[in-house]
């Protein structure tokens, strides 16, 4: 028991640096998630409008993962918030109310 109560105050050293290291490298990472998280949630708010989603929308219909009501609905939402002015995101989707048949 007398070898566990014995320690070697270089040991110990070493031991606090790497823990030192790893958290500065754990908050650094946290900081770079966050700022990554930031810009491209920011794309989605401005600048390129609601031509983006559009296209991500045709896509995702053009694969079959939306079906043509889906999408006619989706654009819809995204022509109506751009008419208001609150851009292109298209956020609320599945709760927006039916158009009533839109064009076509």
């Amino acid at each position: 028991m007398s070898v566990i109560g014995q320690s070697d105050g270089g040991a110990v050293g070493t031991v606090v640096l790497w823990i030192v290291v790893l958290v500065v490298v754990a908050v650094v990472f946290g900081v770079v998630l966050m700022k990554i998280r930031k810009a491209l949630l920011s794309e989605d708010d401005g600048g390129s409008g609601p031509a983006l989603p559009l296209a991500e929308l045709r896509g995702l219909r053009d694969r079959g993962e939306l079906s043509e009501e889906e999408y006619r609905r989706a654009v819809g939402v995204i022509s109506d918030r751009a008419k208001a002015g609150g851009g292109g995101s298209a956020s609320g989707i599945g709760s927006a109310p039916d158009a009533g048949g839109g064009s076509g």
